[in-house]
């Protein structure tokens, strides 16, 4: 039996995401009393509205990145281009959100990272890079990759959707996971 068969609605309080993530049609995250973000699970993993969900919300990395014009960023991972006009200064620093799934192996790249830890996951392994400024990110590569730690290894960035931060602030500046975050205050005004 199943709640949305039933036309039941429920409360689930967990700690557990895979639990949240396949069971919730809406999850809230919070932290010390305050809902950070109330939303669908799809979005609060692609369009965190506050750092804390970002970093608890699954695994990613917030990086630096610096605004080369409205339209673009550039990081130690390379130029993105930004969708949308987020009117981010010319200069400013920011930070960029940047999931597992968005760093691909590819021993062709000649953009490459040093592995500094490895995470087998049956299918694929997860390898925490260090790039070349000292920042870090997390990479998927095939389960019949054989590298080791301290190895260099090509990468491919695959950002399509950026979150980018304010460096300075808690909550997204220059998304539209500012909407999302808007539509939590409306939820929850005491946040």
């Amino acid at each position: 039996m199943s709640w949305k068969h039933e036309d039941m609605s429920a409360i689930l309080v967990t700690h557990d995401q895979a639990e949240a993530f396949a069971l919730a049609d809406r999850v809230g995250v919070m932290n010390e009393g305050r809902i950070h973000q109330w939303d669908e699970p799809h979005a609060l993993y692609h369009r965190p509205a506050t750092k804390f969900v970002a970093r608890f919300v699954g695994e990613g990395e917030l990086i630096r990145a610096t605004a080369v014009d409205e339209r673009k960023l550039r990081s130690a991972l390379g130029t993105h281009d930004v969708h949308r006009n987020h009117n981010i200064e010319l200069g400013r620093g920011v930070e960029i959100l940047v999931r597992p799934d968005d760093i691909l192996h590819d021993h062709t790249s000649e953009f490459v990272g040093e592995i500094v830890q490895i995470s087998f996951r049956g299918s694929h392994h997860q390898y925490l890079m260090r790039l070349e400024n000292g920042q870090h990110v997390r990479c998927l590569a095939a389960s019949y990759h054989k590298h080791r730690i301290g190895e260099r290894i090509g990468l491919v960035p695959k950002l399509e959707s950026l979150v980018v931060f304010d460096r300075d602030e808690s909550s997204v500046g220059y998304d539209s996971t500012l909407d999302t975050f808007l539509k939590t205050l409306l939820i929850n005004p005491f946040i």
